[in-house]
């Protein structure tokens, strides 16, 4: 039986096999000539190779699943938007794509959500994102405006938590991240500047050119604390010393904002505005001066100065709104108000004397006798703004049905507000023909509807868009044009607002809203007109807002332009002593990382930043869509004084694999020709964050320096370059070598054992691509203005190949996957132009 068995095993060894189909999918041969890159099976685990039948048979998928999640391309291979594998040939071919613009800077990363890289070319007073379609072809721009100075470098990473690449620039004195979204929009986020003291419960903004000897305006802030209930209106200087005015009731018994004018217009007895403060449910307006002249020196805060008070009507108390304005067409500012006698409202009018006094009737006689007078009934209606839209000299209103003037015969109606009432609304010429226009927020929905004025009061209407409802309505000219403007806290989720501005336009309505910056919850925006000492004026007006985030109160300053972009960056700021003796110290960044400082899961910021008494590391933790509390910042301990530190370099990446990133800071010494090396950890402070502690020092023959004024691009990163699982460093000295220390899973470092080939000519740019079909990273270097392809050979040191790509005069480079098809493409900068150049596809 074992014989037969033999024999036929023997006879079937000599049948002759079928031939392998060719050409075929499904074959279990992987034919590159076919297209292939896998047949029945997948070569690494986790892998999906797609079966024959399928569109892209053969080839491996990296499409996502039900679930969201996508199977691994094999190691050397990117996944494209197609859902489709690809390896690199290591050739790249010149594009139509032809930027025209002087880089600093070329930055990369996914802004808009498409799984494309997009391209932010970084200028020296803007970065301007390029978003690309197929074949690398320009598809669209963003301009973000950014500073006049040339410090520090942009930095692009993923703040917000939403999957999508931010861009942090400087502007003014700080930074701002600009939010990467789908729509392919501009989106600040804007920072609080300054933090009040704990204690502070309530605050209310406004702003008084008190001493008119020194240009702009001075900050008041009506404020309360919790300790103390009974508020007190404070002058806040530059560095926040607050002087206390006078003691007053609470921000929350407001029935409107504070208003400011001229109203006693003898410059000897009052050298500056007053300030009218109207308190809900009281017989009375009070009108008081915050400075006064001083025989000795000259004007001072009117510190405890007695208020004069304008009583309304007998019987009636106030409910506002309120307003200030000539009335009765005299030339003196006048007080108008809503008040109620617990039955009825009533507009009532007090008519100024331009010596700071009123009286209830006009035209006023020599003396006032200090009231105001029941000037129409208003029923039931319950006005959001007071104002006269006709001209004839008495004051009309606003309420969430419409815009009512008043007439002879009562009441009359003249625009509406349909199915949706109004919520807010101001009275404001805002197109510039001289005529009172309305404002008026929905209350349900975004948007606002503008009545445009017209003759005897009449008026047409437009509704003017808005992405959030609307609030906190504020109007100035914020942007210099002579034209009103209407600037707005827009809902943009729970607790988070844009400061939003609807710019005025001499065509008719404002323009729909356009973002400022993304706030936690904002409760005031106020106009203010804050120059600088040594500064000339200027004619666009500022914004500030007072905004709350996990119950603490804090200031944000928008600075008006004439370009419309209003930003209130983060700065750096150290807040000495409380509520009583609170001081401010500002720093300027000099140089920008970003990296996973702690354990949430998008990236944090780190800031090398120089003070009073040496240059010091902050680490800025970023919360969700890239917010900053100021008082989150810690500072690292003084920095050694014998490198030039505003001529460092710095990156970050995790060296030793826990779950943190380091920063790697190289700087030149101020002593010899070479540098000093340092890795930054971060640790916990103590009170619940975390805080960077200065690891030893290296010396390093090499010298690296980083000069912002005169140089271009990146010059140091760490990342792991030959894919052993251990993050490298690498680094650009000013010889023009490129140099590399291999990481061992620690984050020790002591200086640079290998150099990267060059061709000769001294290499001025780099950056990294994955250019074959192995996992380690390959380097395209800038030379001579050519750039070629660098891999890391057998013998672990990178050594130069074939010319990839040419631009005259290129001295900056950056790589991405601008056309979506898993493969690295270039972008070279000159000083004139960026080209860019697409990455072919190879077969295995």
């Amino acid at each position: 039986m074992r014989a037969i068995t033999l024999l036929a095993l023997a006879a079937l060894g000599c049948t002759d096999l079928p031939p392998i189909a060719q050409s075929t999918c499904g074959n279990a041969v992987i034919e590159p000539s076919n297209g292939e890159d896998c047949d029945s099976f997948a070569t690494t685990t986790d892998s999906v190779c797609l079966p024959p039948g399928d569109a892209r048979e053969c080839r491996y998928d990296c499409s996502p699943g039900s679930d969201g999640t996508r199977p691994p391309c094999p190691a050397g291979m990117g996944c494209g938007v197609d859902g489709t594998c690809r390896w690199a040939s290591q050739a790249f071919e010149a594009t139509a794509t032809l930027i025209q613009a002087s880089p600093r800077a070329l930055v990369t990363g996914d802004v808009d959500g498409d799984r494309r890289d997009d391209l932010a070319v970084v200028e020296r007073d803007r970065a301007v994102v390029h978003y690309f379609g197929d074949s690398a072809a320009l598809d669209a721009e963003l301009v973000v405006p950014s500073a006049s100075y040339t410090e520090p470098f942009p930095v692009m990473a993923e703040l917000s938590g939403d999957s999508m690449a931010d861009l942090v620039v400087p502007h003014e004195v700080g930074v701002v991240a600009v939010l990467g979204n789908a729509g392919r929009t501009l989106r600040p986020t804007a920072y609080p500047s300054v933090v009040l003291p704990e204690d502070v419960d309530e605050a209310h903004y406004v702003s008084v050119d008190l001493f008119p000897q020194i240009p702009g305006e001075e900050v008041l802030l009506l404020a309360s604390t919790k300790s103390n209930p009974v508020a007190a209106l404070v002058y806040v200087d530059k560095t926040l010393g607050i002087e206390q005015i006078t003691a007053t009731l609470q921000p929350s018994q407001l029935a409107d904002g504070l208003l400011v004018g001229g109203l006693n217009e003898d410059p000897v007895d009052s050298p500056c505005d007053e300030i009218v403060l109207p308190f809900r449910d009281l017989k009375n307006l009070f009108v008081f001066s915050p400075c006064k002249r001083d025989p000795a020196k000259g004007i001072v805060i009117n510190a405890n100065g007695a208020s004069t008070t304008v009583d309304l009507h007998p019987g009636d108390l106030v409910v506002g709104p309120v307003v200030l304005a000539d009335i009765d067409h005299d030339g003196h500012l006048d007080l108008g108000c809503v008040g109620t006698d617990g039955t009825e409202r009533f507009i009532e009018v007090a008519y100024g004397l331009g010596d700071g006094s009123f009286h209830s009737s006009t035209p006023v006689p020599a003396v006032g006798d200090g009231f105001a007078a029941r000037a129409g009934t208003l029923a039931g209606a319950k006005p959001l703004a007071l104002g006269d839209l006709n001209g004839d000299g008495k004051l009309d209103y606003v309420d969430a049905t419409g815009v009512y003037v008043q007439r002879p015969s009562g009441w009359e109606r003249t625009g509406k507000s349909g199915s949706t009432p109004f919520a807010e609304a101001v009275i404001a010429d805002l197109n510039g023909n001289g005529i009172p226009d309305v404002l008026a927020a929905f209350s349900e929905s975004p948007g606002a509807l503008f009545f445009n004025g017209g003759k005897d009061g009449y008026s047409s209407s437009w509704e003017v868009m808005s992405e959030g409802r609307l609030a906190q309505l504020e109007v100035g000219d914020f942007d210099g044009d002579l034209i009103l403007d209407v600037a707005a806290a827009e809902a943009a989720s729970p607790g988070r607002d844009f400061l939003s501005i609807l710019f005025g336009d001499v065509q008719g309505a404002p323009h729909p809203s356009a973002h400022m910056g993304l706030m936690d919850s904002i409760r005031q925006v106020a106009r203010a007109r804050a120059n600088p000492a040594g500064e000339p004026e200027t004619i666009e007006e500022d914004l500030v807002t007072i905004s709350e985030s996990n119950g603490r109160l804090s200031f944000a300053g928008f600075p008006g332009r004439t370009d419309r972009n209003l930003r209130s960056p983060y700065v750096v700021v150290r807040t000495v002593g409380g509520s009583e003796n609170l001081s401010l110290e500002t720093y300027l960044p000099h140089r920008l990382a970003a990296g996973s400082f702690d354990a949430d899961p998008h990236a944090d910021l780190t800031e090398l930043a120089a003070t009073d008494a040496g240059l010091r590391l902050w680490l800025v933790p970023m919360r969700e869509q890239a917010g900053i509390q100021p008082s989150d910042a810690r500072p690292s301990e003084l920095l050694p004084e014998d490198v030039e530190w505003k001529k460092s370099s710095m990156a970050a990446g995790d060296l030793d694999d826990d779950g943190t990133d380091e920063l790697v800071l190289l700087a030149p010494s101020k002593q010899g020709s070479g540098s000093v090396g340092w890795v930054a950890r971060s640790v916990d402070s103590g009170d619940g964050f975390r805080n960077w502690s200065l690891g030893p020092a290296a010396a390093l023959s090499q010298r690296f320096e980083q000069d912002d004024a005169g140089g271009v691009g990146r010059r140091l990163l760490v990342e792991d370059l030959d894919a052993n699982g251990a993050k490298d460093v690498i680094a650009l000295d000013v010889d023009g070598r490129l140099r590399v220390h291999w990481g061992d899973g620690t984050t020790s470092f002591s200086g640079f054992e290998a150099e990267v080939e060059s061709s000769g000519k001294p290499i001025v740019a780099f950056a990294l691509v994955q250019a074959d079909r192995d996992a380690a990273w390959e380097l395209v270097v800038v030379s001579g203005s050519r750039a070629y392809l660098a891999d890391l050979g057998a013998d672990g040191a990178y050594h130069l190949g074939a010319e990839v790509a040419a631009h005259e005069g290129a001295v900056v480079v950056t790589a991405g996957d601008f056309d979506g098809d898993g493969v690295s493409d270039v972008a070279l900068g000159s000083p004139a132009s960026v080209a860019v150049f697409r990455g072919i596809p190879g077969l295995p």
